[in-house]
């Protein structure tokens, strides 16, 4: 028996299905398992083949492996021209099809892998089941160009009218957001080929890849483009029906990346009825497909293409598609499960970004935007901060769709329903034709509007009380706390002021919950988070925060042009910021001040004489330079830092009643001087440290009891440190960091129960660290750091509620445990890794625990001390590689050579470095760190090898050569890093590590920091 569903995906199924119906092809797969199974082998998405192939998983790993140790060997050989990969093409499968290699024309140019007509073939820079991508030049018009060549394999006529189809359907669309084609041409020697634009960027796939998920409006901007260029092909008469991550590429145009919508595979034109193959393969990925795409392919239209691009925006914001699992599994939900509320997943996504995602993906095709246009249009309007289109689904909308999937239970309920309204027609009627109950009636009437206008007066009467409480309670928490916060030994006042406020707060928004939304509440809300968060209850602190932002949220959607609405979604976004910035969630902290700053602009060029105005918009600036500093994005952080000291300045200038704008101005200094520090421009970083201390001086001496002043001279003090420091000016560095500890102790005595001054001394502990380990002197820089570890673990251990100081711990036990291992306390640092896998474990028990964070550090955690343990049993067990975990031993050799090489036993250190080969490590900061680490032990044994370079034999001048080309090669690959590159601080620290002291003045190591060589 057939399965009865012509010109549907059942059709594909099996022939002999004996429990066919009528039922729709969900519920059919539901109740079928030989049409499940048919289904999932049908598949051709390239994830659900690997997946359906497990059982082969051992041979295809072992030919990989194979593949991979040739391609070392012929790196170790120096064996890599295109002439020695034509000659190796016969016996080693490296993931090129070597036929298309073979079939290419010999390269006059040395190092190309050939030619093929007009273009000249560079390299590999990409490949899929069906073609290869080279990088290649054409010599007519003398551009780059991406050569699109299909495999020899893929020329069957099925795979030929697809490739060809994507030529065509890329020629036919004229858009920046797609990818152009220039040429489409089958060659003599039968190879076909597409000459694309060469895009300079990478996938969305391996964006998405590096960094699990993308920030909201990176997100909109760029489904937005891709939706353009969309609207562009359907124009032209295309559908794409292949839309995912994949095949979106990452452009880098002028200074900005840029979405392009490629691989036009498996488009159609709409005037042409295209169904399934005859193969009966599911083409496309499923898991980005619409429902009209799997129950009826010939019928899906551009709304098909609006689905999938709304599957991919909502990966690219909760970092998961909708649906996973077997191919039969995530077909039956997509066609009968809505997708998880991305809220529910992220709380801190827009509301309206998650409607707009919402209606893209909605199942009836019909509810959806109508077109790409209109998509790409509602998201430009979220970006602008203007009312979307897209409203979320009603209450009935939801009652209609749950009748449609439960219609017996509907059928029953629908019964009782009518029974009830034919009960209520009867009584009403009955009562209108009783013309003595008419007059009654009317009285009644009356009666209501009258209680309903003395209702509205006791509302507002409340509203009223609720206003004078709130402004109460505001002059109490802030003008009373912000006093107290400036004088030692108030904590436990303030502490007995904020729990009468609290009280006074709880019955503020208890007694509210049935009024319309009052601004009141939101303060009053916000006021009782901030207070949860003094007082270190986190949890309850999280929880209001939130009610604060989802009435603020309301407020906003039903006034947006009211400065008070955006005046209040600003503080509470500003608040949730704070407490993320507070607890090191710095990505959170990131969206939501970028969100409050043109709120706050807005509020500043309404009002450009108001102190507060303008100082909301200074702080907001200050936080955001913050949170870009701790990121270690310097150039950011300077623009905010410089623009922030251009209000606080003015503001300064135009307030000289208000203290707090010299504190502002004094903050700003600092905060721009920092910047430049790092950046190792010291002496605009010397002016601006001066510049501020001295306005910290003038502050402290007219109030010289102000606990505040006091903590900002320390943190000054420490600065000065650093950049003495940085200047090599040790013992001026020494001592300025001492002071910097005194002053933080003299703060943190004051208020013994104040974790933040206890949290701060902790930080003036780390930079005598940081002096002491730059001056050489490591075993006081180990005695410091340790000292704020304890610190650490004090403040932990009274705060188990709280991440940010179990991770502190952590991150500063990983610095110890480097520190000891320059020392040769090998035994003293793996009690260190130990300490800091503590801390993390720690941090899975508070409140604002962040599994995607603290649990791949867990997991590297324990490799390290895994390899630690490795590294410690000899280097006789790192040669008999049996059985051990290959990234385990990469990390225990490259601790072995560090070690060998710090005790001058430079041949050995060599020697194990011959072992290693190219690193396999999957971590790219457990990657980097090794490359940093290899390069330091390169550079130790060239020191060790050339000190008595008078007297040495020709062997050691030939080992010290070698060492000095390895670290040269590891440090250069370090330094192509992005988490070198993009951080000033970590090239200034590797140019200034002691590590590298022998090698400092050569002229191979000045270059590699763009350097000139030393004058003589």
């Amino acid at each position: 028996m057939e399965c009865p569903q012509p010109e549907s995906l059942a059709q594909l199924l099996t022939s002999d299905c004996d429990t066919a119906d009528d039922s729709p092809l969900w519920d059919h797969l539901e109740t079928c398992r030989s049409c499940r199974l048919e289904l999932d082998r049908l598949s051709d998405d390239p994830e659900l083949v690997r997946w359906r192939e497990a059982a082969r998983t051992d041979r295809v790993e072992e030919s990989e492996l194979a593949a991979r140790q040739a391609f070392v060997r012929s790196v170790v050989d120096n064996d890599t021209d295109a002439d020695s990969l034509r000659a190796k093409s016969t016996s080693h499968d490296n993931g090129i099809d070597q036929r298309i290699i073979a079939a290419l024309q010999p390269s006059t140019v040395e190092g190309e892998l050939g030619r093929l007509g007009q273009y000249r073939i560079l390299r590999l820079i990409g490949q899929g089941g069906m073609a290869m991508v080279f990088e290649a030049i054409d010599e007519q018009l003398e551009r780059r160009v991406a050569l699109k060549i299909l495999r020899l394999g893929r020329t069957d006529a099925d795979s030929q009218q697809r490739f060809m189809r994507e030529a065509r359907a890329l020629a036919g669309v004229k858009h920046a957001n797609v990818i152009a084609v220039y040429s489409v041409f089958e060659a003599d020697d039968g190879l076909s080929a597409i000459a694309m634009e060469l895009v300079e960027g990478e996938s969305l796939q391996e964006v998405l890849k590096r960094e699990q998920e993308i920030e909201p409006r990176q997100s909109a901007e760029w489904v937005a483009e891709v939706a353009s260029g969309l609207d562009a092909a359907h124009s032209a008469g295309l559908i794409h029906r292949d839309i995912k991550p994949s095949n979106i590429l990452i452009a880098n145009s002028g200074g900005r990346r840029v979405a392009k919508l490629a691989d036009f595979g498996l488009a159609r034109f709409t005037s042409v009825s295209q169904k399934v193959t005859q193969s009966g393969v599911l083409l496309g990925t499923p898991s980005y497909m619409s429902p009209e795409h799997i129950a009826a392919p010939e019928s899906c239209d551009t709304r098909s293409d609006v689905y999938s691009l709304g599957v991919t925006l909502y990966e690219m914001l909760s970092g998961e598609v909708p649906f996973r699992g077997a191919l039969h599994t995530v077909l039956q939900r997509i066609g009968r499960d809505d997708p998880t509320p991305l809220r529910t997943l992220n709380s801190l996504i827009p509301r309206d970004l998650e409607t707009i995602c919402a209606k893209a993906m909605l199942r009836d095709p019909k509810a959806r935007y109508g077109t790409a246009k209109e998509f790409a249009e509602d998201l430009q309007r979220w970006l602008a901060d203007r009312p979307i289109l897209a409203r979320p689904t009603s209450k009935f909308e939801h009652m209609r769709i749950w009748c449609k999937r439960n219609r017996s239970i509907a059928t029953a309920l629908g019964t009782i329903a009518g029974l009830l309204l034919t009960l209520s027609a009867v009584a009403a009627y009955s009562a209108l034709t009783i013309r003595a109950a008419d007059k009654q009636l009317r009285i009644e009437k009356q009666t209501v509007i009258q209680t309903n206008a003395q209702l509205k007066l006791a509302a507002d009467d409340a509203a009223k009380q609720r206003r004078i409480a709130i402004e109460s309670l505001n002059d109490l928490v802030t003008k009373v706390q912000v006093e107290l916060a400036s004088r030692p030994g108030t904590l436990k006042v303030r502490e007995s002021i904020l729990e009468t406020a609290l009280k006074g707060l709880e019955e503020i928004t208890e007694n509210a919950d049935s009024v319309d939304i009052d601004p009141v509440l939101i303060q009053a809300h916000i006021r009782k988070g901030e207070i949860f968060d003094l007082l270190g209850q986190t949890a309850q602190s999280v929880s209001e925060l939130d009610k604060a932002r989802t009435l603020a949220e309301s407020f906003f959607e039903s006034s947006p042009n009211s400065d008070d609405a955006k005046r209040e979604l600003g503080n509470a976004l500003v608040a949730q910021a704070d407490v993320a910035t507070r607890r090191n969630a710095l990505d959170d902290a990131k969206v939501l001040y970028e969100r409050v700053l043109p709120l706050r602009d807005d509020a500043a060029q309404k009002l450009p004489e108001d102190f507060n105005a303008q100082k909301s918009l200074f702080l907001v600036l200050q936080r955001l330079g913050d949170v870009h500093r701790l990121r270690n994005e310097f150039g950011k952080a300077g623009e905010y830092y410089q623009r922030s000291l251009q209000i606080a300045a003015t503001n300064k200038e135009k307030h000289p009643e208000f203290t707090s704008a010299s504190r502002d101005v004094s903050l700003a200094l600092e905060r721009s001087a920092t910047v430049a520090m790092f950046r190792g421009e010291t002496s605009q970083a010397d002016a601006g440290f001066k510049q501020a201390l001295a306005l910290n001086q003038e502050l402290l001496a007219n109030d010289p009891g102000n606990k505040i002043y006091s903590g900002d001279l320390a943190y000054f003090s420490g600065n000065l440190a650093r950049l003495a420091s940085a200047r090599g000016e040790h013992q001026e560095a020494i001592q300025r960091a001492q002071q910097a500890v005194e002053f933080f102790k003299i703060v943190s005595e004051a208020d013994p129960q104040d974790t933040d001054a206890k949290m701060k001394l902790g930080g003036g502990w780390l930079t005598l660290h940081d002096v002491h380990f730059a001056a050489g002197q490591l075993e006081e820089a180990e005695k410091a750091i340790q000292t704020s570890i304890g610190i650490d673990a004090s403040l932990s251990t009274a705060d188990p509620t709280a991440s940010k100081f179990a991770m502190h711990g952590a991150e500063l036990c990983n610095i110890l445990a480097g520190l000891q291992a320059r020392l040769g306390k090998s035994a003293a640092a793996t009690t260190s890794i130990k300490n800091s896998l503590r801390f993390l474990e720690r941090c899975q028990k508070t409140a604002d625990f962040k599994p995607e964070l603290v649990e791949p550090m867990i997991a590297i955690q324990k490799n390290t001390l895994a390899a630690a343990e490795l590294a410690a049993q000899g280097v006789e067990t790192l040669t008999d590689t049996a059985g051990v975990n290959p990234e385990l031993l990469h990390i225990a050799r490259v601790m072995t050579m560090y070690e060998l090489s710090r005790v001058g036993e430079s041949k050995r250190a060599l020697d194990i470095a011959k072992s290693m080969g190219p690193s396999q490590l999957q971590n790219p900061y457990v990657a980097h760190a090794s490359l940093l680490i290899v390069a330091r032990a390169y550079a130790k044994s060239y020191a060790n090898l050339t000190q008595h370079d008078a007297d040495a034999s020709d062997d050691a001048k030939q080992l010290a050569e070698a060492a000095l080309e390895g670290m040269k090669a590891n440090l250069l690959s370090a330094l192509s890093s992005p988490l070198v590159m993009q951080n000033p601080a970590a090239l200034l620290a590797i140019k200034n590590d002691l590590d590298f002291a022998g090698v400092r003045e050569l002229p191979v190591f000045l270059a590699l920091f763009g350097l000139p060589p030393a004058k003589p």
